[in-house]
């Protein structure tokens, strides 16, 4: 008896100097990760929503600089939010919509697809884009089957993905984040109530930049092409489980300064989605309906600023409202945050407005 009870001590002093361990380890980790506003803390913002959300977005920059659902809350009362972060890797989405049905069940699920129509498909290799977005999660089982899911996909061999498995082997040497406030903030993995980016609103990202084009709608031919073999496999398993999940599905490609090949691609495209049934919306072919100005409202040839965003969510807003019966929160108490983080919005877009007249005036 007595050899009993010394051995069950034993084990109780080996199970509490292991989970000491693993909270140290768990505590480092989250401490050195990346703490870019257009990554990991769009990530964590989104799981700090309160409110039911009737649609969310998932896709790289070219959700984040062009869907504003402020502009979305402003025209329709809808309640959006962007899932997005920089050069978010395609075998990633596919986590990502997973990633989103643990706290949300929106009545819509929408993908922007640039990336995947690209003939040349993603690099090989771990990527940031990838690490933006998996590197932001809770190191549970839901971040394994994700990495899991990534490295299989890209067929990252062992020795590479490990670092992949245990981040902590990518930020040990970031030590500058031991002196940084905002890496101690988030060593929880929790925004709470530290997120307050200057131009961050639900997921968007604000812009006053501004660059000259012409109108690119004469590039926009018919025709179509062969696509990356690995990116359409991503694709695949990215509409079959929304299909076998009954999860609402939309794709669509942001409007740019499209290229003819670009164009073609886009093509390719739409025409697999529609033989999957799910429904895509290419906003390329929207030019005038947008009344997107192509000397004023974009930021580079393939992102738009606040003049842009704003002409592409109106537009968006409506058809989404319509088409898919979206609730109007405007006048529930519930959303009442949201008039609030609107005002704020407002003075910022508006400062950021007047940026790019004076941009422009200044370039004549």
């Amino acid at each position: 008896m007595e050899i009993k009870k010394q051995n069950a001590g034993r084990l109780l002093k080996v199970a509490v100097f292991l989970t000491i361990i693993f909270l140290l380890f768990l505590f480092f980790t989250y401490l050195m990760r990346n703490t870019d506003y257009n990554a990991r803390q769009n990530v964590l913002d989104f799981y700090e929503e309160e409110n039911e959300l009737d649609v969310v977005f998932i896709g790289s920059s070219s959700i984040y600089r062009y869907w504003n659902p402020m502009k979305a809350w402003e025209t329709e009362g809808i309640a959006t939010r962007n899932y997005s972060v920089s050069s978010m890797h395609l075998a990633t989405y596919l986590p990502a919509i997973k990633d989103i049905l643990q706290t949300q069940k929106p009545e819509l699920i929408v993908v922007e697809a640039r990336r995947f129509s690209r003939k040349s498909g993603e690099n090989a290799g771990i990527e940031m884009g990838a690490r933006n977005m998996l590197d932001s999660l809770d190191y549970d089982v839901s971040r394994l089957k994700s990495v899991s899911y990534y490295c299989k996909k890209m067929d990252i061999p062992w020795e590479d993905a490990i670092s992949l498995y245990i981040d902590l082997i990518q930020y040990h040497d970031n030590y500058e984040a031991l002196t940084t406030a905002l890496n101690w903030k988030l060593a929880d993995n929790r925004i709470g109530d530290e997120y307050i980016p200057e131009k961050n609103f639900k997921g968007y990202a604000l812009s006053s930049k501004s660059d000259v084009f012409e109108d690119p709608s004469e590039n926009l031919v018919d025709g179509t092409t062969e696509l990356n073999e690995n990116s359409l496999m991503l694709y695949d398993d990215l509409i079959r489980f929304c299909q076998e999940n009954e999860v609402p599905l939309l794709i669509l490609a942001m409007p740019m300064v499209i290229t003819e090949e670009e164009a073609i691609e886009i093509n390719s495209l739409k025409a697999i989605t529609e033989s999957y049934g799910v429904p895509f919306v290419d906003l390329n072919q929207n030019f005038t309906e947008l009344g997107l100005d192509f000397s004023t409202d974009f930021l580079d040839a393939h992102h738009v600023n606040v003049l842009g965003s704003e002409k592409v969510t109106e537009y968006l807003a409506s058809y989404l409202a319509e088409e898919y019966d979206l609730a109007d929160h405007r006048e529930d108490e519930a959303y009442a945050s949201w008039h609030e983080l609107y005002e704020e919005y407002s003075v910022q877009a508006e400062k950021a407005r007047e940026e790019v007249k004076q941009r422009i005036e200044e370039n004549r």
